[in-house]
């Protein structure tokens, strides 16, 4: 059976990497093209699609990855 890394549900830790990271909510913002709401929800938890969490992941210098696990693989998928 395979085990995961982090929570299905990322939103607890978003806030706390952004912080260790440096830039505000404001900042990050800006980079997403979105409001400063918008970063809250996320951070707490708000439903985001996989576009939303790419951009947030990017405005912190990080890039999201997808991978599918089977019993027997692991697939890289985006």
């Amino acid at each position: 059976m395979a085990t995961r890394s982090s929570s299905s549900n990322p939103s607890p830790y978003m806030a706390e990497m952004r912080k260790r990271r440096g830039p505000t909510q404001r900042q990050v913002a800006q980079a997403m093209g979105v409001t400063v709401g918008r970063v809250s929800q996320i951070e707490n938890g708000e439903p985001a699609g996989i576009d939303v969490l790419d951009r947030y992941g990017s405005a912190l210098g990080g890039d999201l990855q997808l991978v599918a696990n089977f019993a027997d693989k692991q697939v890289k998928l985006g």
